[in-house]
């Protein structure tokens, strides 16, 4: 493939405005071209000698002298990469490659508004040949989007264009929902003079981007080079983000957050609320059922009261009636006693079988026979009673009336 001449000035090292056109034959009509908003330059060749020489040092090529910018009203973020050489690009073998470096965005702000992005790269080869194709683009990736895996990658976008190897696109994950806020083309004349060639860029963008949260944001610098098998590379970058905080939106939160406070406090002193009223009504219920219980304590001691009443009075009534049964058996017992004891002392006292004269005492025997005693205890024959110790006895000596019948009549 032919390599079409690129104007230059050997004094000053600057790419001229007429660049375009010799790009725009490079690319084709699906080729994309930015206008790159600084100069890339080619740094004069060293002084020819048998070995390679290494490329300056950052500080040499005036990279930025502090990063990040000391500014206490806004904030600041930063990122680099620095490595010589590029592990993942040993074998040579890779002639179009991305490397990835993740801004960090301020994870503790109110949606963070970027106001600047400043960045300086230095790529540094030898031993290359033919112009080498770079693009430096800012991406902002979405919060549906993947994360963009960081570092160098040689797994080409195929929704590039491609022409003669070449390819300037973004490189970014398939899928991913990214935005590019900044994109920065250049060409990169190499020699094989055994020289470093070394291309700058640096860039201080204003921008007034609000992110969201969980969004990423990516410095990408894509190469497209014809490498060699001896290809030396030298890779530095610096990233510096400025961004401010969204004070209104930082209101807004903390009066979302206060609503949510408070929101969250009644509905914390409604539940508490609740949580008392059914404590109240638990310990009403069970103030309650206490009640009801030594209700019904109460009349359960009444009913057994009243059946030990009940009891006590039957006992006492069966007590009393012995007690009256056994005085009238007493009192009976003591009157036959004393019946006895009369009619011994009466036997003792008059001879055996005395006779009764006495008025009242036949009386009492004809009033017993009459009423209270059977026909056939009366002496039909008419015989005299005599008086005995249990009583008395016809003179015939067939009928008897005991002192309890006598007494009884």
């Amino acid at each position: 493939m032919s390599q079409p001449d690129v104007p230059h000035d050997q004094q000053c090292g600057c790419i001229h405005p007429a660049l375009t056109t010799a790009l725009a034959q490079l690319l084709g009509p699906h080729g994309v071209y930015i206008q790159p908003t600084i100069n890339a330059r080619t740094v004069a060749q060293y002084s020819a000698t048998s070995s390679l020489t290494t490329p300056p040092s950052t500080d040499t090529i005036q990279a930025s002298s502090t990063f990040p910018p000391e500014d206490i009203r806004m904030i600041h973020t930063h990122a680099s990469y620095s490595v010589q050489p590029i592990p993942e690009l040993i074998s040579n073998e890779d002639g179009n490659w991305t490397l990835t470096l993740n801004v960090p965005i301020p994870q503790d702000e109110v949606h963070p508004t970027l106001t600047s992005f400043s960045y300086t790269i230095k790529y540094s080869t030898a031993n290359d040949h033919w112009a080498s194709v770079v693009q430096a683009n800012i991406l902002l990736a979405t919060t549906e989007s993947q994360e963009i895996p960081e570092g160098i990658s040689t797994v080409l976008n195929t929704n590039g264009s491609y022409r003669g190897g070449i390819t300037v696109m973004p490189q970014t994950r398939e899928g991913a929902d990214t935005m590019c806020l900044s994109s920065v083309l250049a060409i990169k004349k190499n020699d094989l003079q055994g020289q470093w060639n070394h291309f700058v860029d640096r860039q201080q963008i204003i921008l007034n981007v609000r992110i969201v949260q969980s969004s990423h944001l990516y410095l990408q610098f894509h190469v497209s080079e014809y490498p060699t098998s001896v290809i030396l590379r030298s890779l530095s970058v610096d990233v510096s983000a400025t961004w401010l905080d969204d004070q209104e939106g930082r209101r807004l939160l903390h009066e979302l957050h206060e609503y949510e406070m408070q929101a969250d406090d009644a509905e914390a002193q409604a539940a508490a609320e609740k949580r008392a009223r059914k404590v109240a009504e638990t310990e009403q219920a069970i103030d309650e059922l206490g009640e009801e219980e030594a209700k019904e304590r109460q009349r359960a001691a009444e009913r057994q009261s009243a059946i030990d009443a009940r009891a006590r009075n039957k006992a006492e009534a069966e007590a009393d009636k012995a007690s009256l049964e056994r005085r009238s058996a007493e009192a009976i017992a003591e009157a036959e006693k004393r019946a006895r004891e009369e009619a011994e002392r009466r036997l003792h006292a008059g001879k055996e079988g005395h006779r009764v004269t006495d008025a009242n005492v036949h009386a009492k025997i004809e009033s017993a026979l009459s009423r209270k005693l059977a026909q056939d205890r009366n002496c039909s024959a008419g015989y005299v009673w005599i008086q005995e110790a249990h009583g008395f006895r016809c003179g015939a000596g067939g009928h008897v009336i005991s002192w309890e019948e006598l007494n009884a009549a």
